[in-house]
């Protein structure tokens, strides 16, 4: 059985270099155990507009199954109104979000960001702007920058509006990004709710 699997796991590993993949990478990963399966996977990782370069950029994609993680989440975006023109630009910014359990990782943050008054029309402009949001944890750099915010006066019923034009806010360190850059404003004279 484990002779089978190594012979198999080979097969796959040739097909994705004879298609210019580099599998180094997925030692180690659960993978498809046959070479139609994993052209599958290929093949529909091109029909969202990914190229090989953009799976060689971040090749676990390729542990992914299509109909257990890459469908439901496509769903999920397309639910939410991240436009199909958009997707692509956003897989390849943010590939990981195929990993992803829409119970467990997105619909949490989606949440998150209706509870910080991010209206629901504006959530697609947030992800498709900036998608990496979705990986944070809630309890983690999110909740501290929002709550630094707060800490030095923006106002609550501000945040969601902030929020929407700069997400990136979301992922940035207030030790090392939001304060120094807060302080920095501040010695220019310039005040700090400004």
């Amino acid at each position: 059985m484990k002779n089978k699997r190594i012979v198999n796991r080979a097969r796959v590993y040739e097909f994705l270099r004879s298609i210019g993949i580099e599998p180094d990478e997925l030692d180690g990963l659960e993978l498809p155990v046959t070479v139609d399966v994993m052209k599958e996977r290929v093949d529909f990782l091109h029909t969202l507009g990914l190229t090989i370069k953009d799976i060689n950029n971040y090749p676990l994609v390729l542990g992914c199954s299509v109909k257990k993680n890459m469908i439901p989440v496509l769903d999920y975006l397309g639910k939410l109104g991240v436009k199909r023109s958009n997707l692509t630009e956003f897989l390849q910014r943010y590939p990981q979000v195929l990993h992803a359990s829409v119970v467990v990782d997105l619909a949490p943050v989606v949440k998150y960001l209706e509870g910080m008054d991010v209206k629901p029309n504006d959530i697609p402009r947030v992800l498709e702007k900036y998608p990496e949001v979705l990986g944070y944890k809630l309890e983690g750099t999110m909740s501290t920058s929002v709550a630094y915010l707060v800490g030095i006066g923006v106002s609550r019923r501000e945040i969601g509006g902030i929020l929407t034009r700069y997400p990136e806010i979301l992922g940035m360190r207030v030790g090392r990004v939001i304060k120094p850059s807060v302080e920095y404003l501040g010695s220019l004279g310039i005040p700090t709710l400004d």
